[in-house]
């Protein structure tokens, strides 16, 4: 066993030699001082896995990518007393080293992953072309950030006023464990929703709207405060923030709701 207060490093079964490149990431020590928990909480956190995804990380490439012991070139997961020994800073964290191994083959699987329910999604689009330019804009939103993101959110609003099938495609994705909580992908089902509430006779429309909303606002505050170094297009600039406040305060004024459009409107200008 490694010297006590000695930080583990990440090493699939298959991949029997220590790679000194890498980043350094940080994760709140469980109290069950397991091994597992905090490969989750990483596999979560850095690489935006879903509880679906990691399992089928384990089903697909069972016993690969463990917590070992520094030196261990065995790749047995760490124990609980393994992990015990191992010491937090003053905020409860720990720190390790994820190897290019990790970085490259995770992040891949996890593309994979994205990209069947992205499929899935736009399944019901019937037109082709359109079908092509929706999942492109996805991408865009799941990977991308600033100009590039926003004009994505912009091209699947017109797109949606004009074809049902995109409202169906968001419904679909933000239902899924990964992407409920996308600030982007509600706005725009909140805005398509609004546009057929304001411009289409009969009701229904305007049901989903507000808790839409709501949930973008405090999901895109989260996101816009958080100083963390995770997912790289996980964070909200403040472009994008005034962005959402300004969709979100056009929305609550053609729904009735001047008290949240007066809100969000002075907090798209400040």
């Amino acid at each position: 066993m490694a010297a006590r207060g000695s930080s583990p490093y990440f090493l699939a079964n298959d991949n029997q030699v220590e790679v000194k490149t890498g980043v350094e990431v940080k994760v709140k020590k469980p109290s069950s001082n397991s091994a597992r928990e905090i490969r989750d909480a990483i596999l979560r956190d850095y690489f935006g896995f879903t509880k679906v995804d990691i399992e089928a990380l384990d089903a697909q490439m069972p016993g690969k990518f463990f917590i070992v012991e520094k030196g261990d070139k065995s790749g047995k997961e760490m124990t609980a007393e393994q992990v015990r020994t191992w010491m937090p800073d003053a905020n409860g964290m720990i720190s390790m080293s994820l190897n290019d191994y990790w970085l490259k083959n995770l992040s891949a699987f996890r593309e994979r992953r994205i990209m069947v329910v992205l499929n899935q999604a736009v399944g019901a689009i019937s037109d082709s072309t359109i079908r092509a330019e929706v999942l492109g804009d996805l991408e865009k939103i799941i990977y991308l950030s600033g100009n590039d993101r926003l004009t994505a959110v912009r091209n699947l609003i017109m797109k949606g006023s004009a074809n049902g099938g995109v409202a169906e495609a968001l419904g679909y994705l933000i239902a899924q464990d990964g992407y409920a909580d996308n600030p982007f992908l509600l706005i725009v089902r909140a805005k398509i929703d609004t546009l057929n509430y304001t411009t289409k006779s009969g009701p229904g429309y305007d049901t989903l709207i507000q808790p839409l909303l709501v949930k973008a606002i405090r999901k895109a505050g989260e996101a816009f405060v958080s100083d963390s170094a995770r997912l790289a297009s996980s964070g909200i600039s403040r472009e994008e923030a005034a962005f959402i406040n300004r969709e979100a305060a056009w929305m609550f004024a053609n729904t009735g709701k001047d008290k949240d459009f007066q809100e969000r409107d002075w907090l798209a200008r400040f």
